[in-house]
C-alpha cells in the first residue's frame, strides 16, 4: 500500500528569533526552503499531523502565524518562478529525508 504524500507551501512570521529558528529547522527536515519563510514540504498525513502539533507547541498564537496550503499536482504544474531559482526542486515521486 503506497503512502500517499502532498507537497504543502508553508509560510510562517514569526515574531521570536528562538521560535522562528525551531520552526525553520524542523521544516527543513520535510521540505525544501524557498524563501527565508517559505518552504514546500512533502508531507503524509501522518508527518503533517506531528508538524502542526509542533507548530502550536513552538509558535505564540498571540504574534505568530503560519499557513499550510496544500498543493495540488495541477496548482505546481502552473507556478510561476521569477528571480533565482533553486538548484533541487521537490519530486513528488522522489523524496529522501
Amino acid at each position: 500500500m503506497k503512502t500517499t504524500e502532498t507537497v504543502y507551501l508553508v509560510c510562517y512570521d514569526v515574531s521570536d528569533d528562538r521560535r522562528r529558528s525551531r520552526l525553520a529547522k524542523k521544516l527543513e527536515i520535510y521540505g525544501l526552503r524557498i524563501q527565508m519563510s517559505v518552504f514546500e514540504c512533502v508531507l503524509t498525513a501522518p508527518q503533517c499531523d506531528r508538524i502542526m502539533e509542533f507548530i502550536n507547541k513552538t509558535i505564540d498564537e498571540e504574534t505568530d502565524r503560519v499557513r499550510l496550503y496544500p498543493l495540488t499536482q495541477a496548482a505546481r504544474e502552473k507556478v510561476i518562478i521569477l528571480g533565482l531559482t533553486p538548484e533541487i526542486a521537490i519530486d513528488d515521486d522522489v523524496f529522501i529525508l
